[in-house]
């Protein structure tokens, strides 16, 4: 069964790109068009590969950020 993983934190399309290549098999579905700095990003694909895609939430990615989601 094909996981849909929402992303909440604005994406370029070059951004979206490494994310569904890093959690391949899933159906990406984004909430905004706002652009997410490159940090942002590399947080949330460090934690799929380091986690796995079940792992990647706000709060892993903050975690990573070192920052809150509070």
């Amino acid at each position: 069964m094909e996981k849909t993983v929402l992303v909440v934190i604005p994406a370029e399309e070059r951004h979206k790109e490494k994310l569904e290549r890093a959690g391949k098999g899933c159906r990406f579905v984004y909430a905004s068009p706002q652009t997410a700095t490159e940090e942002m990003i590399e947080a949330a694909v460090h934690v799929v590969r380091k986690k796995g895609i079940d792992a990647l939430t706000a709060k892993a990615v903050a975690a990573e950020l070192g920052v809150s989601t509070q």
